[in-house]
């Protein structure tokens, strides 16, 4: 607010909780953009599911999400279907060494992933991230349209985020 990069909190603002005004927060409801911006921000902490209750990660092949977490299923619900994909804040073993849990979790989705997670590769109807984790497009179309469509919004997002930064830098 000093540098003027947001505007002045009015006392409704205060009120509402609302930091920066209705104008930086028309996106506060919209839970599949937060979703994918938080994936985005703790990248490269995706996790994808393997079987039963563990996960993959980059580093890791049998992690579990912590049992505090809203995400945990518990009990015969406690599979996960296989592919299910999760961002995570923080990696911890637990106390007695066994096992490995994912915290600050928050489901995702490949498009998501494909968009705001780590590097591509596209081959035929692959695309692989960051070397280790594969997303099969499935089309009725032509395969090869949906995943250059897919590339190409990529690169574009990747362009306008790093003319934000380059502007960022200039102010």
């Amino acid at each position: 607010m000093d540098n003027g990069v947001i505007p002045k909190l009015t006392s409704r603002d205060l009120r509402s909780g609302e930091l920066g005004g209705a104008e930086l927060n028309r996106n506060s409801g919209n839970t599949t953009l937060i979703k994918a911006l938080a994936l985005s921000g703790v990248h490269p902490n995706l996790a994808v599911a393997t079987r039963g209750p563990l996960f993959r990660t980059p580093g890791e092949k049998a992690a579990m999400i912590h049992p505090s977490s809203l995400n945990h299923l518990r009990g015969a619900e406690g599979n996960y279907p296989v592919g299910s994909l999760f961002s995570y804040a923080t990696m911890q073993r637990s106390n007695d060494g066994k096992n490995i849990h994912l915290r600050d979790t928050t489901s995702s989705s490949p498009l998501m992933a494909a968009l705001f997670g780590g590097r591509l590769r596209a081959e035929g109807n692959v695309i692989n991230m960051d070397g280790w984790l594969p997303f099969y497009v499935k089309s009725t179309g032509r395969m090869r349209d949906v995943v250059k469509t897919i590339m190409e919004f990529r690169k574009a997002l990747d362009r306008v985020s790093g003319l934000q930064m380059y502007i960022g830098l200039a102010v």
